[in-house]
C-alpha cells in the first residue's frame, strides 16, 4: 500500500498531472475479452486473503472507492455491500458484462476504460485499488507512470492507492504443476 502525500507531490517530482503521455491502448488478453472465458474467470480464480484485506482496508465508514481493473467485479461488489460508493473500471467488455450480471441491485458504477486515461469529472476517491495482475498489464515505464499519475489525479488529499504486484524472483510458476 502506498500513501499519497499531497496533491503537489507529483508536480514536485517533475510529473505534473497535465504531463502528456503517449501510452498505447490496452487490448484485453483473450481470456478477459472472450465472453465464455470471462464467465469462467471467477471459478478458476478464487479470491485470496490479500484481496479480502483490501476490502477490510476500506473500513466500515462509507467512502468513495475506485476499483481499477475491476474484472468481474467481485471486490467492487464486496465494497458496495459494505456501503461504500464504488466505481469499477475495466477495459474488457466481457468481464464488465459478468460484473453487471452479478450487480443485481445496481450498486456499482461500471465503466469500460483504460486506467491510464479514465476521467470521471466528479468527486475524488478516498481509496483506489488494483487487485490481481492489474498493474502488470502496464509493461512500459511510461504506461505504469501514466497509470499512477491518473490515479493520483483521482485521489482526494490523504487518499490511498493500493495495488498488488507479483515478486518475479519467487518463481511461483515452478510450483503450478
Amino acid at each position: 500500500t502506498f500513501r499519497r502525500a499531497s496533491r503537489g507531490s507529483a508536480a514536485a517530482s517533475g510529473h505534473d498531472r497535465a504531463t502528456p503521455y503517449a501510452p498505447q491502448t490496452v487490448t484485453p488478453d483473450a481470456i478477459f475479452a472472450d465472453p465464455q472465458l470471462a464467465r469462467l474467470y471467477d471459478a478458476v480464480n478464487p479470491i485470496e486473503d490479500d484481496q479480502l484485506g483490501l476490502v477490510e482496508m476500506a473500513g466500515s465508514e462509507p467512502i468513495r472507492v475506485l476499483d481499477l481493473g475491476c474484472g468481474t467485479g467481485r471486490i467492487a461488489l464486496m465494497l458496495a455491500e459494505r456501503g461504500h460508493d464504488v466505481v469499477g473500471v475495466d477495459p474488457a467488455t466481457a468481464m464488465l458484462e459478468v460484473a453487471r450480471a452479478h450487480d443485481v441491485d445496481d450498486r456499482v458504477r461500471w465503466i469500460e476504460g483504460d486506467a491510464r486515461h479514465v476521467e470521471f469529472g466528479d468527486a475524488p476517491f478516498d481509496l483506489i485499488v488494483m487487485t490481481g495482475n492489474v498493474f502488470q498489464v502496464f509493461l512500459t515505464d511510461d504506461d505504469a507512470l501514466a497509470t499512477l499519475v491518473r490515479a493520483h489525479h483521482h485521489l482526494m488529499p490523504g487518499g490511498r492507492l493500493t495495488f498488488e504486484s507479483r515478486e518475479p524472483s519467487a518463481r511461483e510458476w515452478e510450483t503450478w504443476t
